[in-house]
């Protein structure tokens, strides 16, 4: 769901490129602007329950957000969870509802091609992983390298309490909206989800979900980097 009222977008969906919002649905950056603009400057709420999505994305309305002149308050109501735990870092102000939770980790991707298109994607990696390093040291007064230590090594999961504790938010509040998730262990497969949260939300997509998607882990991440520079320096 990605709707707007007279106080709210709701973000309730998968943030993707133009594309696939075209023709898979999701939340791309164009409805986003389109969402935004229709508020013509006035004060918004930015109403958060998503699994992520694609970074580029994520940088391009984080951008949009921080030139946005009016005031922007990113509501966390269920979770914001990878890319989407960035966006709320370009708001004026961050709430999340005491039942919330937000996830951070590295960006990854899948790949292929010869060496020197792999070290391209290496790179392009590289890059993003700075520029959301450092959107995240700005909200919560850490060091980049404290940000790539705490929230680039793996899957972080934060409850609303431990986020504000961190930084990454700046206010805990009672829940009020009644959350359906619709998201699938077995596509987006984050394996960090605490027990707690995962039997009252996704429980039901986990008795069928096969096996979940590896993702490309930091770790993972180094040994294509090393490889590959071996593969070139054998040349």
């Amino acid at each position: 769901m990605f709707e707007v009222d007279d106080e709210n977008i709701w973000f309730y969906d998968d943030l993707v490129g133009e594309i696939e919002a075209e023709w898979f649905g999701g939340v791309s950056v164009k409805m986003f602007k389109e969402a935004q603009d229709s508020f013509e400057g006035k004060d918004y709420n930015l109403r958060i329950d998503s699994p992520g999505g694609d970074v580029r994305a994520a940088l391009s309305i984080f951008n949009l957000i921080r030139g946005y002149p009016g005031k922007v308050t990113a509501i966390v109501d269920s979770w914001a969870a990878s890319s989407l735990s960035y966006i709320p870092m370009a708001a004026d102000r961050v709430l999340m509802a005491d039942n919330a939770l937000m996830m951070t980790h590295a960006p990854w991707t899948f790949a292929y091609g010869n060496a020197d298109d792999l070290m391209q994607v290496v790179d392009a990696l590289d890059s993003h992983q700075s520029s959301l390093a450092k959107g995240y040291a700005e909200k919560t007064g850490k060091t980049v390298d404290q940000v790539n230590a705490d929230l680039m090594d793996g899957e972080n999961w934060f409850t609303a309490d431990e986020a504000v504790e961190y930084g990454l938010a700046d206010e805990v509040i009672e829940s009020g909206v009644k959350i359906q998730n619709r998201v699938n262990p077995k596509v987006y497969g984050y394996k960090g989800i605490p027990d707690e949260w995962r039997d009252s939300t996704v429980q039901r997509f986990a008795a069928k979900a096969e096996k979940p998607i590896e993702m490309a882990s930091p770790d993972k991440l180094q040994g294509v980097r090393e490889n590959v520079k071996e593969m070139l320096e054998a040349e």
